[in-house]
């Protein structure tokens, strides 16, 4: 159940989000007169079916192909899969019009070239069509870029000037990164890396979260106070990874000899939100105290050996933690460039075995790494 009303329901907001896309696009398209061709019943029944068959490409089958695919042939790939299915979908209801409008048997029909009754021609409607999945690609695109609740204020250029807000922000870094990019080389730990990134994606959408950095091996994800809160998100989000690392664990140590372990810091404050650069390259930016803060409280975790600390701060937000989860002070510290000291806390969770158990990142050197990997397959 964990899964399904975390992840899956996130793949089924996107679901509905695509298909009720294509379903205003056709109802759009009836009030301006242009698709007399298609009764509404029929036209309503294909915009939901395309609307289906787009939602399964982008949700479920998208994603294996970017991992196993380079950029260009993933493009490839994506456009002859639109172009295969829209074709397919033209010639089901020219037949399903030549039968059951113009009254034609199934032979006749079928001798019929369906394609023809098409009066905008089956190039322009593929055209349209391509546009449509373009169109739907950049929304998509910039509700992930900008975040909730900051896409319409990015649309309305609101953001051009610095705009006050209080978020939540957790800097998640790769632990042992140096000794893993000494051990597989630039190449093989860039892929490596990648392949992190890749697994990141849906559960930082599903959290309700947005992507603010990628900064060499660390992650910096941010949210609303709101979203962050809700149902522990912002927490439920560093496990939820971390569990899907653990599912991958075979699959990565295959692959690359080691597998992915991280630490994680999470604070909360006010931040100004801004939209930085020029001609070449625009994004957003937070800037403030917040986002520094969040960076010292991820790098103390090497220094406590601990994988996962929050601030106070954030610590007093929290109203309902779960019930497999608690939270204990590990003290207050001097972080760098702060004048004051902060008290840290650090995140429990039930051990299968024996009641609460403290999760501690495991630092391991590359012999310590080769010997385990060698009594494994032992």
């Amino acid at each position: 159940m964990k899964s399904f009303s975390y992840i899956s329901k996130y793949k089924l907001q996107e679901a509905l989000f695509i298909v009720g896309f294509f379903v205003a696009v056709f109802s759009i398209s009836l009030l301006l007169g242009s698709s007399n061709d298609f009764p509404i019943i029929r036209g309503g029944s294909g915009a939901i079916l395309l609307g289906l068959v787009t939602a399964w490409y982008e949700i479920v089958l998208s994603p294996k192909l970017q991992k196993r695919l380079n950029t260009f042939l993933f493009m490839i790939a994506t456009l002859v899969f639109y172009y295969f299915i829209f074709s397919i979908m033209l010639l089901l209801f020219g037949y399903i019009n030549l039968i059951f409008k113009v009254g034609l048997t199934v032979k006749q029909a079928l001798e019929v070239n369906v394609l023809d009754i098409y009066p905008q021609g089956s190039h322009e409607m593929l055209f349209y069509f391509f546009m449509f999945v373009i169109i739907l690609q950049l929304i998509r695109e910039l509700r992930m870029k900008t975040g909730r609740g900051l896409t319409k204020n990015y649309l309305l250029g609101q953001l051009h000037k610095p705009l006050s807000d209080k978020r939540i922000f957790m800097f998640m870094d790769l632990t042992s990164s140096t000794s893993y990019a000494e051990k597989l080389g630039h190449e093989k730990y860039s892929s490596f890396i990648r392949d992190i990134y890749l697994e990141l994606d849906e559960h930082i959408i599903a959290s309700k979260g947005s992507l603010y950095q990628y900064v060499g091996d660390e992650v910096v994800v941010s949210w609303s106070v709101r979203d962050g809160l809700k149902n522990n998100n912002c927490i439920k989000f560093f496990y939820e990874v971390s569990e899907k690392i653990e599912e991958l664990r075979i699959e990565f140590e295959q692959k690359y000899g080691v597998v992915p372990k991280f630490k994680a810091g999470l604070h909360v404050g006010e931040v100004a939100i801004t939209e930085v650069g020029g001609i070449l390259k625009r994004e957003l930016a937070f800037h403030g105290d917040a986002v520094n803060t969040t960076a010292r409280i991820c790098a103390e975790c090497s220094n406590l050996n601990e994988s996962f600390l929050i601030s106070k701060d954030l610590n007093e937000l929290i109203k309902n933690l779960d019930q497999y989860l608690s939270i204990e002070s590990v003290g207050k510290f001097n972080l760098k460039g702060k004048k004051s000291e902060i008290e840290l806390f650090k995140i429990l969770r039930p051990s299968i075995k024996d009641g609460i158990e403290e999760v501690k990142p495991e630092y391991l050197n590359d012999d310590e790494i080769i010997n385990r990997l060698a009594a494994a397959k032992k």
